[in-house]
């Protein structure tokens, strides 16, 4: 696992921030101005079309109150929505022994405006700390969870994006695009670069959520919760799968670094000289006295099953086992002299010597690029 890293990643956040904010926020002040009329007989927050007053869409404000409307009402038009909250005859509405659970609502979606931002740009641990918080517990109520849905539209997201104030869009494909990342962070191992060719969508991660939009919906458009993967990790391994940051490495703030590092044996003496490939490839992580990341490193890897999809790629690493056999470790320092003139720097000799990434933060541009370097270091072909 190798983390997220960007230059410019406090400027991406802001972007994804400006543009969800504003979807998001006629739809949660729906939500508001409809409890508050249900729960507290204020019958003055909707006065006009809903379309002008509210912002969003018919369709979108017929399916957020349709858990709270009579059974019987099961085909009702927007107009009478409009006119049950702005008026005494809100006889549509389960109301007459609803209205604390109403207030209740009120109030939870008031303090979701009040925390917008935070929910939205708040790095893991704030958000760890929202989904935590007695204040928020109410998302987990299935009739909460239905707005919320509607709220913190991630499929809306998805599919059509959010505008933008320089009239673009704002999507998946958008924010995966500028992360400039083409190897899934999960198992470093799998393509995931973002290709659009004249505006159609050719291919781009999925996007995980390290806390599950089933269970915290509110988190549904967070940005430090959409985790850019592979369909591998995403869809076929974490799948269902609770992460916590107390128990799991989260990308945007550690990778496996120093404390988990790649090994390898060679299980016969063709393999050793590189010409076979009979290796067993595992992770050696710090003391677990020493290093506090060491359990979460061992739940990410376990998750991922990194040791047994790594085991199918003892090719890279018999390659620099037959490096190693044929230079007598100097590897480096023989093909530094083949071009004394070209004044190589480190990581460009690396490169040309490994096929790979020397520094941790560029492990995100190529597939084993901390495996490579791993053994790299394990077989003395360059000094730690």
């Amino acid at each position: 696992m190798i983390k997220i890293e960007h230059p410019n990643l406090s400027q991406i956040v802001s972007q994804h921030t400006e543009a969800c904010v504003e979807y998001v926020t006629p739809r949660l002040n729906f939500c508001i101005a409809l409890f508050d009329a249900l729960g507290n007989k204020n019958y003055s927050p909707i006065t006009q079309s809903v379309q002008k007053t509210i912002g969003i869409e018919a369709a979108t404000a017929k399916a957020i109150v349709k858990p709270f409307i009579k059974k019987r009402k099961k085909n009702i038009a927007i107009g009478e929505i409009k006119s049950a909250i702005c008026s005494k005859n809100n006889h549509i509405f389960v109301t007459s022994s609803k209205i604390n659970r109403y207030k209740a609502l009120y109030k939870f979606f008031s303090e979701v405006k009040v925390s917008l931002s935070s929910i939205i740009a708040g790095e893991p641990e704030e958000l760890f700390s929202i989904v935590t918080n007695s204040i928020f517990q109410l998302q987990s109520d299935d009739q909460v969870k239905h707005c919320l849905e509607l709220i913190f539209n991630y499929d809306a997201f998805v599919k059509t994006g959010f505008d933008q104030v320089n009239g673009t869009i704002w999507n998946n494909y958008s924010l995966t695009q500028v992360l400039d990342l083409s190897v899934c962070p999960y198992c470093n191992r799998s393509w995931v670069v973002t290709v659009e060719n004249n505006g159609s969508k050719l291919t781009n991660p999925q996007l995980d959520h390290f806390f599950s939009k089933t269970d915290y919906p509110l988190l549904r458009l967070s940005f430090y919760n959409l985790i850019p993967s592979c369909e591998t990790c995403n869809s076929r391994l974490k799948g269902a799968v609770e992460f916590s940051i107390q128990n799991n490495l989260h990308p945007y703030i550690e990778g496996y670094g120093e404390e988990g590092k790649f090994h390898s044996i060679a299980y016969d003496y063709e393999s050793a000289i590189g010409i076979a490939s009979n290796y067993e490839i595992f992770l050696e992580t710090a003391d677990p006295l020493r290093s506090e990341k060491n359990d979460r490193i061992r739940e990410n890897h376990k998750v991922f099953k990194i040791d047994e999809i790594y085991n199918s790629h003892g090719d890279i690493v018999s390659e620099l086992y037959r490096k190693k056999s044929n230079s007598n470790d100097k590897y480096l320092e023989i093909l530094a002299n083949q071009f004394p003139a070209a004044n190589l720097t480190k990581g460009e000799l690396y490169r040309m010597a490994f096929g790979n990434y020397y520094k941790e933060n560029d492990f995100k541009k190529r597939p084993f690029a901390k495996l490579t370097k791993d053994i790299a270091e394990q077989l003395n072909l360059i000094v730690k």
